[in-house]
């Protein structure tokens, strides 16, 4: 039987955090659809800014309805993703569906027997728990070799972008120090990290210290491997 607490989380991530979200006071989005001039841009980027190679294969984690998934295999990479939200998955891109898979467990274990080259994984670990969130990452070194993280950052337990604020699902309030810290501790090294959003997040890039993203390898799994 599930934990009654991961049921309701579980069921946070329903019609209204996705499509009503500003109306409803559960999240910041409004209608979130498809938007290809927006979506295959920032994976370009990401690609670009993480070095992820052309033979390698991505997971994002926290895809939702698949768009960034949809997105890298239009780029020609073998990309899959996997989210916690049942009615995201359910409405799923129709050209990724094949590669989109509901996270059905207590623990948020990703839904594929295989590993992956790299792990996406924009704007989700914040939504984990503190008491969960050493669990998922361990978990993700036994699932990729590489990482390319971005989360949103705060001081004093308020994030340091207001708005972030706006999203009842948002759990975890730290600085990036913090961040760099849970890393480490759980089997990452990290390869680099950065403040500047100007390409991953360009709505946000006029806040310095909003957001971060960080670029991690596997000490377990690449532990002579440069990064």
């Amino acid at each position: 039987m599930e934990d009654l607490n991961i049921v309701v989380i579980k069921n946070q991530y329903d019609r209204d955090y996705f499509e009503n979200g500003i109306a409803t006071k559960k999240s910041r989005y409004t209608n979130y659809r498809w938007l290809p001039e927006l979506t295959i841009p920032l994976a370009y980027r990401t690609i670009k800014i993480a070095g992820i190679k052309d033979h390698e294969t991505i997971l994002d984690y926290g895809s939702a309805k698949g768009y960034l998934v949809y997105a890298l295999r239009i780029l020609d990479f073998e990309a899959y993703g996997c989210d916690i939200s049942e009615y995201a998955i359910s409405k799923t891109h129709e050209e990724v569906k094949d590669y989109n898979r509901l996270i059905t467990n207590d623990n948020y274990l990703i839904p594929f027997e295989q590993t992956f080259d790299w792990i996406i994984s924009k704007d989700v670990l914040e939504h984990i728990s503190y008491e969960k969130i050493d669990y998922v990452l361990t978990h993700f070194t036994q699932k990729t070799k590489k990482c390319f993280i971005v989360i949103p950052l705060a001081e004093d337990k308020k994030y340091c972008i207001s708005d972030y604020e706006n999203d009842v699902t948002h759990i975890i309030r730290e600085n990036a120090l913090w961040w760099k810290e849970k890393f480490e501790h759980n089997g990452f090294e990290i390869c680099s990290w950065s403040y500047d959003m100007s390409k991953i997040k360009e709505s946000w890039k006029h806040y310095k210290k909003g957001n971060a993203y960080f670029i991690l390898k596997n000490r377990f799994l690449l532990p002579d491997t440069k990064c």
